[in-house]
């Protein structure tokens, strides 16, 4: 079943949404012409350190979009670590984008968290009758193979399934969602290769792949749904 989110709220995200992405792309500028001289004076690393939260917030606000509770929670923590980093060297604005950021969302998405938390338990119960189905068509598979290739599909089918939630952290983290390391744990090797390359597909691969596991539409090497 799929969660229902307010127009309102939605609007807010989205906002926050193209908000982040702005700071970012503005904030790599930044860093390179020298246009907003309170960055002037940090090192590399240091500037690196005010870009990773929003690139953090970012992922969380796209899977808060998707009706997943921990994406609040991923923007709080990054916003709040964010937040302190800017007090810490003297960006006022940064600092006071970020305290904004989760006082807002929380008081547009916390009415909301009952009907999730009813929905999750649902969600839950029919994936307990799926993967109770799913055993059972194995049990059943394993003892009609009598051939070669029934033989190979057995092994495909006993393969432990993929954990979503391991998925979803390693898309989100952005040393590893950027670099192909979720699908490569997925088993798509040569496509984590080219998300490597092109660094998630200029942040679009990254955020799409973020989406499809939040959803649950992501599915293994082998075609299975993500535990």
């Amino acid at each position: 079943m799929q969660k229902k989110i307010s127009l309102l709220t939605r609007i807010w995200i989205s906002f926050c949404i193209v908000a982040n992405l702005a700071v970012i792309v503005l904030g790599a500028v930044a860093f390179g012409s020298g246009i907003y001289e309170p960055l002037n004076s940090l090192t590399e690393s240091q500037q690196m350190l005010v870009i990773l939260p929003y690139v953090v917030m970012l992922a969380g606000y796209i899977v808060l979009m998707c009706g997943k509770k921990a994406g609040y929670f991923i923007v709080f923590v990054a916003a709040i670590i964010n937040a302190i980093y800017s007090l810490s060297i003297s960006l006022w604005l940064p600092a006071l984008f970020c305290l904004l950021n989760p006082v807002i969302t929380w008081l547009l998405v916390r009415s909301r968290w009952a009907h999730w938390k009813e929905i999750d338990e649902q969600n839950r119960e029919i994936r307990k009758q799926l993967a109770a189905k799913y055993k059972e068509d194995l049990e059943y598979y394993q003892q009609k193979s009598t051939s070669d290739k029934s033989n190979t599909n057995d092994n495909l089918h006993t393969k432990q399934l993929k954990s979503r939630k391991v998925a979803l952290f390693l898309t989100i983290f952005p040393y590893t969602g950027v670099l192909g390391i979720d699908l490569i744990y997925l088993g798509y090797v040569k496509l984590g290769l080219l998300k490597l390359i092109t660094a998630g597909g200029c942040l679009v691969w990254y955020v799409i792949d973020i989406v499809k596991i939040a959803k649950g539409t992501m599915r293994d090497v082998y075609g299975r749904p993500l535990k």
